[in-house]
């Protein structure tokens, strides 16, 4: 995994994927975005890191599966 910080790929994910190019509704715009700030708030408690701070590597999939649990 990469070092990278997750703000531009989340940014990217939501602008140019879900906006651009499936053309999602305004309210599905929404529910996207609500649970990924769940899921990244999960993230942050988990690593103890700061929002902005969080890597791709924080995204393991150890934790990703103790959040859907």
């Amino acid at each position: 995994m990469s070092s990278q910080t997750i703000g531009p790929v989340v940014q990217s994910f939501f602008v140019d994927y879900l906006v651009t190019m499936k053309e999602v509704r305004p309210a599905s715009v929404q529910s996207y975005r609500d649970a990924m700030k769940l899921f990244l708030r999960f993230i942050s408690r988990d690593t103890g890191h700061k929002l902005t701070r969080l890597t791709l590597a924080d995204l393991s999939f150890e934790r990703v599966l103790r959040y859907l649990r």
